[in-house]
């Protein structure tokens, strides 16, 4: 399908282990109240974990040098998420 919904998420961490992602998650509902999802998970490659997730490019870009500096975790970067209809 051509217009697929796509969301702009802003990439905490990528981990290998479930249990890192889960940690990173926990870490930061914790510390920011941020609630941290699973993004994209193949056999194989990182598990990316999303801190924020927006409708447009253009949000994103902004919230991500925001998020930047509150949590301090630098290189920030943004996943294009093409959800596929179930």
């Amino acid at each position: 399908a051509p217009n697929q919904p796509v969301t702009f998420e802003v990439i905490g961490s990528s981990v290998y282990g479930e249990k890192e992602a889960a940690n990173f998650i926990a870490a930061m509902k914790r510390k920011w109240g941020i609630n941290a999802k699973i993004v994209s998970q193949r056999p194989g490659k990182k598990i990316k974990i999303s801190i924020a997730t927006y409708k447009d490019e253009k949000t994103a870009r902004a919230e991500r040098a925001r998020l930047e500096e509150k949590i301090n975790i630098p290189g920030l970067y943004i996943y294009v998420n093409t959800h596929k209809p179930e």
